[in-house]
Order: C-alpha cells, then structure tokens, then sequence
C-alpha cells in the first residue's frame, strides 16, 4: 500500500523539496545523455 506523501508545511521546506525533486531529475537526465553519447560512439566507432 502506497503511503501518503509529506505535505510541506512552510515555503521554505516546500522549497528544500522542490530543489531535491529538480537534482534527481537532473541526474536522471545526465545520465541519460552521458549513455546516449557513449552509445554514439560505439556505433561510429565500431562502424569504421
């Protein structure tokens, strides 16, 4: 069963979540685009 999720209670823990939300999603998207430019250059590298 899902657990209910923390509702802040100031703006400035609303704050503090919002920003640990945004570095997930930053890694999440870094990540994604560090494998995208190794992938690319395997397959250029293994085509020549």
């Amino acid at each position: 069963m899902m657990q209910p999720r923390n509702q802040p209670k100031t703006a400035s823990e609303m704050q503090r979540m919002r920003k640990g939300r945004n570095l997930v999603l930053l890694g999440i998207i870094a990540g994604l685009a560090a494998l995208f430019y190794v992938l690319t250059l395997v397959k250029i590298g293994g085509a020549s």
